[in-house]
């Protein structure tokens, strides 16, 4: 569940392994996050719009095409993060038949997901590879329906605030309450950004000076293995590489940090276009593996 050993061996693996496109199928959401990064989130002229499958397929048949410029030793699109928007506001057929469509293009599935539908998730067991679900709740080590899944990985994300843990004891304390809980979900932490809306009213103060002494690592957040258990400190509005197809036309818009850009991916030349934004995050990939971090 929790893994203890060299944090730049989960790095590297989690890098090569999971370049994922967030794709998103939909703009409706049910809540209201401050945190939210997608602007245009219930949108009226966009709400009732829902990503064509066709419209996925011959993107993710581009990617694949993307990964055929790439050299070996480089890290390749291999994952859909399905994103929105909430997801789950879509029938759980089309959600279900998404996933198939992506597996049977070679690429795994992920979602992200507010939890609001609680344990009608777990009919999505098996369908998707990974589930990252906002649980923003004060109650500790809920909710314990997640422990149901048996085929699919679940990411617990808990927003870090000064609400729920005011000081780093209290922290400390809900740390000790998943240990003995023995959950078999992975724990992740997510603070607010400093774009936030009320960035300084609701940020942590104690979460950038607790960790001195652990082992960390920096980039775009900070990582901690603490008390055996790795924890990612990140902020919701840190501008990350990343690539979004939104709906429901075909059109691509691409974010590669600061650069924003329309992609023609049904023309095949746009694949060096991607290719050349791939290469910086190669390049980081390659610094990451050159550090010395401490086992």
């Amino acid at each position: 569940m929790y893994y203890a050993g060299n944090l730049k061996d989960v790095l590297l693996d989690q890098y090569k392994k999971y370049l994922g496109v967030s794709v998103i199928p939909t703009y409706r959401c049910n809540f209201h996050c401050k945190t939210c990064c997608e602007t245009l989130t219930n949108d009226p002229s966009r709400v009732d719009q829902v990503l064509k499958l066709s419209d996925l397929k011959d993107f993710i048949e581009f990617l694949k095409k993307v990964n055929t410029t790439l050299s070996k030793d480089e890290a390749k699109f291999n994952w859909i993060l399905l994103t929105g928007g909430e997801v789950t506001t879509l029938p759980f057929d089309y959600i279900k038949q998404t996933c198939d469509l992506v597996h049977n293009c070679g690429f795994r599935v992920s979602m992200a997901t507010n939890g609001s539908k609680r344990e009608k998730l777990l009919e999505l067991d098996g369908f998707l590879d990974r589930i990252v679900m906002s649980h923003h709740s004060k109650t500790p080590v809920m909710p314990d329906w997640a422990s149901s899944f048996k085929k699919t990985e679940i990411v617990i994300n808990k927003l870090v605030d000064k609400e729920s843990f005011p000081i780093f004891l209290e922290f400390d304390n809900f740390v000790e309450e998943i240990i003995k809980a023995n959950v078999n979900y992975r724990q992740k932490f997510s603070t607010y950004g400093y774009n936030t809306p009320e960035f300084k009213e609701h940020y942590p103060d104690w979460v950038d000076t607790a960790f001195k002494k652990e082992k960390t690592f920096t980039n775009y957040s900070k990582r901690v293995i603490y008390k055996g258990m790795e924890f990612k400190f990140s902020e919701f509005s840190c501008m990350i590489s990343r690539t979004f197809i939104q709906h429901p036309n075909g059109n691509v818009n691409t974010t590669w940090e600061n650069d924003f850009y329309e992609l023609n991916y049904r023309n095949l030349s746009e694949c060096y276009s991607v290719r050349e934004k791939l290469e910086k995050l190669n390049e980081n990939f390659k610094k990451i593996a050159s550090l010395n971090i401490p086992k």
